[in-house]
This record gives C-alpha cells, structure tokens and sequence, in this order.
C-alpha cells in the first residue's frame, strides 16, 4: 500500500488521530450539505446504538467522506447542548475505535499508541508500557487488574488485546478533548441542522410505591433560572440517592451537570460541587425522600410546568 492510501486508511478508522488533521484541513471552509447529513448520521448511530461497530469500506471517496463526518459529528453533538448526550456520543466513538483496533495487525497498534503518546516496548512478541500509561489509561469495568501480571522495572506487560483496551480509552480522551464546542463558536446552519436530529427517548423505570417520578426527569431535562439551593436539596438529591439508589459520587455527577446547563441560562448561582456533594451525603444519612408532586407545583408555579 503506498503512503498515501495507507495515510488514508488509518485516518478514517482514527479521524481523531492527527494524520487525519491533514485530509480535515483539505475540505472546504464553508459547511457543506453532503457533510451535515453524513455527520447527522454518524451522531445518530453513536447516540442510539451506542456501541457502534467499524465498518471497512473500500472506495477512497468514502474514506474521506467519513473522516470529515467525524468533525461535523463534533459540532453537531456540540450544538445538541445536552451533556449526557454529548457522553454518549464520546463514549460510543471510543466503541468505534475499539472495533477496528480489534482487527488491526500489530504494527497499526503500535502507530496508534505512538499517536497517542503511549510508548509500547515490542520485543520478542510481547506487548508493554509504562506502568503510569497503564494506570491513567484503565477503563474502569474494562477488567484490567494488576493483580497476578508481569512487571519489570516499571514496566506492565499486555496481550494484544489487552493493549487496544489501554489505546482505546485513551482515544476516548482525545476524541473528549474540546468538547463541547463554544456554541458561539459554532455556524449557524450546524445549530439550526442540529434541531432535526433524532434523540434517544430517556426511559423512566424507577418506581416508588407504585408511583413514577417522572415528572423529577422532567426537571433534570429542563434548566431552570432560579429555584436551584431548593432543587437540589429537596428534590434532586433524596431522588437520585434514595429513589434511583444511585452512589453519592453518580449522583453528584448528574446534579452539577444539570446546574452547568442551568448557568447557561443564568450564571448567577452558589450552588456549586461541595453544597452539592454534602446534600447527596445529607439524604443518604437521613433517607430523605424527595417532595411530592403537589408541593413541587407550588415551589416552581410560574417558573415550570411539572404536568400531571
């Protein structure tokens, strides 16, 4: 294969890569139709599928096509302005590069890595980095230990597979690197092409006592200007920590997304991670149980419709 062509083939199987950054560079400045759409495709699949397989193709067209639908995909899930989305949508990428590394030989491993700054020591057919890359780059659930593997002078030695787990996440990093992207910074046309994109409905399966909370996961989908010190204290976190079961540090995680998006609206605000941290850890000592529904219309009438 020659230089060129091979260029290629890497890039649309790792767009995020920066031998891609050349054939980016060559599409036009202007957005482009052919582009938006391919792009809308791209986030569709990663936002209800989530685990996406790679797909080979072979004509050179296509494979560029798809490297630059990588980058209308960014901006696009930029332009949703939904951060669990915008996870999926990281994570599921990730799953991509997960499934063509899966069929690479060991050389594209190894130009992978050395892209990503994770340097492999390939000697007499074994696999091994540094014991640092392999801590900062574990998937936590990826079934990774260090418990009963080979290490030498700080080095950790992996099976093929086990190192495309380690290249895998660390191109989940890369790919989440400058996301989202400033909606000022976004064109117009991606912003308006966004709205026709097809989101994954949240289903609601919790129940307590027979009833669905339903209209709480209304409240999470919905920033609010105001209202957020009681929000948060009185129904955000007794729900997610004694309704959903959620671990404190979950649940936090959920509750400072949902405040960002809510300083989007309006920025003034003191609800910030250590009030947050310690009403997640205040329900969970004291059980407490989110207000009902009849007493949350009168904190928020005027403010939000919480339905039936």
């Amino acid at each position: 294969m020659d230089p060129e062509a091979r260029k290629l083939e890497f890039s649309y199987k790792y767009p995020f890569s920066k031998t891609a950054l050349d054939i980016i560079g060559s599409a036009s400045s202007s957005i482009e139709e052919k582009y938006l759409r391919l792009g809308k495709l791209r986030l569709e699949e990663d936002l209800h599928k989530r685990n996406p397989e790679f797909a080979e193709v072979r004509l050179n067209e296509i494979k560029k096509s798809i490297v630059i639908s990588y980058v209308y995909s960014r901006m696009l899930a930029s332009a949703l302005n939904d951060r669990y989305l915008l996870n999926i949508y990281i994570n599921a990428e990730s799953n991509r590069v997960r499934s063509a590394l899966s069929s690479e030989d060991t050389s594209r491993i190894m130009e992978l890595s050395k892209e990503l700054e994770i340097p492999v020591l390939h000697e007499s057919g074994t696999l091994a980095i540094k014991f640092e890359q392999f801590l900062m780059n574990k998937r936590k659930g990826s079934g990774l230990s260090l418990v009963n593997r080979n290490l030498d002078r700080g080095n950790v030695y992996l099976s093929q597979a086990e190192l495309s787990e380690i290249i895998a996440e660390a191109a989940r990093k890369k790919i989440a690197m400058n996301l989202p992207i400033n909606p000022k910074k976004l064109p117009k046309e991606v912003i308006e092409y966004a709205k026709g994109i097809k989101r994954p409905v949240r289903k609601v399966k919790v129940q307590t006592g027979g009833k669905v909370y339903r209209w709480i996961e209304k409240i999470l989908e919905t920033p609010i200007h105001d209202i957020r010190h009681r929000t948060v204290n009185l129904i955000l976190a007794p729900y997610l920590i004694n309704v959903r079961n959620m671990p404190e540090a979950d649940a936090a995680k959920i509750i400072v997304e949902y405040i960002e998006k809510c300083k989007e609206l309006n920025p003034d605000t003191n609800v910030n991670q250590s009030y947050i941290t310690y009403q997640c850890k205040y329900a969970k000592s004291k059980g407490l149980k989110p207000l009902s529904l009849k007493r949350a219309k009168e904190l928020y009438a005027g403010t939000l419709d919480l339905g039936e």
